[in-house]
């Protein structure tokens, strides 16, 4: 086990320890924050020019794009984020909750609408036939309330897709729950029940208007307030195993005391483990006149494939699937400045083969066939909304690839190295995954750092 870093020389007394976190994502910003509370002196860089990791937007003809995660589960760990670094209330990006969670379709135009707080008879009313496995979904699980809730709790966790099969029929309700674990970019068949529903509906989901992108900005300021510096637009291209030291793009050295991983880099990333791993695909477009239209079409709206699992069985074989699973953002419902007025701003996300394949797919050439399917299957909520388009652009496991050093473009890749030693750290995010859980692997790892009293010798 890796022991906490030790100051790589003596200091003069009042002199503060140095860390250096390479990332600018949430995890990054996190640490940074709750190491700048600390008394570290702190240094972030990242190759990105704006500082969110995936979290960060685009502009195009007046449309705001915002190209990472638009849900944050468990807003408590935010808010405690900026209140145990000395920051007020008032310091805290304003969130708002999501509700409806997701509007589902089926292939058949069926919708069924998941609400924050409903009963267990609120949905059976709209999914007959599925009372019984509904309501075993949304048991107590506290340990001992009951049998099934003790087993579950202290059991090993089931496969989410196995999980979902085995309790439900209706493709929307299979869809739902599997979703959260789609868009952190792992394979339900494969995913724990921990990256289901469920589970994230017990921690809350809530958004912020005008995007993740602004509460990322939002750490960046906290960290300057500390004293910390933010290098963006720079490169790490080498860390030096048993010392605290990285090698920027150009050759110049940086040294520390302690050095974070929370973020790929050059060719650190090897050996990168695929499965349980999927590709995301995401189509942005921006439309105009269409404010007033396809009401029942809200913030987040999930198309559900008849067959979920055959969806992602056509991954393994590096196909896109016939009726792909579709999650469809529209970030104008909470903030309508993310359009000229009039308009709408969209991102349809949809799972597709990484890049490890022998063969990967040229998606110079399957990208417009990736949108036609999107295009599709989006007509049967939004008729007619392909002629009001008016600007877009796409994302595929090429750009995740360049954009963000991502092995095989995947979307949630590990980091590697996974042994580290010394005063070489990695951010390891929780078991939530996704903001959240980089929130709390950063929370973990500060409380396991030495405070900078413990590092002085003067």
């Amino acid at each position: 086990m890796p022991r906490p870093p030790s100051p790589s020389a003596a200091r003069p007394s009042g002199e503060r320890p140095c860390a250096v976190i390479i990332g600018a994502g949430f995890g990054g910003l996190a640490a940074a924050m709750r190491l700048g509370a600390c008394g570290w002196d702190v240094t972030i860089i990242d190759r990105l020019d704006v500082p969110g990791g995936r979290a960060t937007s685009t502009m195009s003809d007046g449309h705001r794009f915002d190209l990472g995660p638009t849900i944050l589960t468990d807003p408590d760990i935010l808010r405690r984020l900026f209140l145990d670094c000395g920051f007020n209330s008032s310091d805290i990006p304003p969130m708002q909750s999501i509700d409806p969670i997701w509007t589902v379709v089926d292939e058949r135009g069926r919708m069924l609408r998941l609400h924050q707080h409903d009963t267990v008879a609120d949905v059976a009313a709209q999914v007959p036939g599925e009372l019984r496995q509904w309501r075993e979904i949304w048991a107590p699980r506290r340990a001992g309330s009951n049998l099934t809730g003790f087993l579950r709790d202290h059991l090993p966790a089931p496969r989410l897709m196995s999980w979902i099969e085995r309790h439900l029929r209706d493709p929307r309700l299979q869809a739902a729950l599997a979703m959260p674990a789609v868009l952190l970019g792992h394979d339900p068949r494969t995913a724990q029940i921990a990256h289901g529903l469920p589970e994230v509906m017990r921690s809350g989901m809530v958004a912020n208007g005008h995007g993740l992108a602004a509460i990322a900005r939002a750490m960046a300021d906290a960290v300057a307030a500390q004293g910390g510096t933010i290098r963006l637009g720079e490169e790490v291209t080498k860390v030096s195993p048993h010392r605290a030291c990285v090698t920027l793009k150009g050759g110049r050295d940086i040294e520390a005391d302690a050095v974070i991983l929370t973020a790929p880099i050059g060719r650190a990333v090897r050996k990168q483990r695929r499965s349980g791993h999927i590709g995301l695909f995401a189509w942005h477009f921006g439309t105009s006149g269409t404010t007033d239209l396809w009401p029942e079409v809200g913030l987040h709206t999930v198309l559900a494939p008849d067959d979920l699992r055959a969806s992602f069985a056509a991954l393994d074989a590096n196909r896109i699937p016939e009726a792909p699973l579709v999650h469809l953002h529209r970030a104008t419902v909470t903030d309508p400045s993310a359009a000229p007025e009039g308009g709408d701003t969209f991102c349809a996300v949809t799972p597709v083969p990484h890049l490890g394949h022998r063969h990967p797919l040229k998606w110079s050439d399957e990208a417009g066939r990736v949108r036609d399917r999107i295009r599709t299957r989006l007509e049967t909520v939004m008729p007619g909304f392909a002629d009001r388009v008016t600007t877009q652009m796409t994302m595929s496991p090429d750009e995740m690839r360049d954009r963000y050093l991502s092995p095989y473009g995947l979307a949630a890749p590990s980091l590697q190295p996974r042994v580290i030693e010394g005063p070489i750290l990695r951010l390891v995010p929780g078991a939530a995954g996704g903001v959240a859980g980089a929130l709390a692997g950063a929370e973990a790892l500060v409380r396991w750092m030495p405070h900078p009293r413990m590092l002085a010798t003067g």
